[in-house]
């Protein structure tokens, strides 16, 4: 009889050892998976900026582009043709901007 409550004493023991020890590793797999959803999260931001950028880079090289277009046709008023680079300068100090916005590679 006493080698029957023995044995349950420490199959009960070795139960709550096994029961610490689980909830000790299922804690610290929840904060790396925390910690993992933070770090995918500071990387979405860095790649969502990043492509804002490019995106808004496209659209300057798009404009730049389009009014450069215009200096070749003939019938160009000259009030278009005069104020093409001025366009151009204003898209470039867009672009600097940009590039002026950042802090640590994240907009505010």
């Amino acid at each position: 009889m006493e080698l029957v409550v023995k044995a349950i004493m420490v199959t009960i023991f070795v139960i709550l050892c096994c029961l610490i020890i689980s909830k000790g590793i299922n804690t610290q797999l929840g904060k790396e998976r925390d910690h993992q959803k933070k770090l995918n999260k500071e990387v979405l931001n860095l790649y969502q900026n990043k492509q804002l950028e490019v995106d808004m880079l496209m659209a300057v090289l798009r404009h730049i582009k389009e009014q450069l277009l215009l200096l070749k046709l003939k019938d160009c008023p000259l009030e278009e043709y005069k104020n093409i680079p001025l366009e151009i300068a204003d898209w470039i100090e867009e672009i600097e901007k940009i590039k002026g916005l950042k802090d640590d590679g994240i907009y505010k």
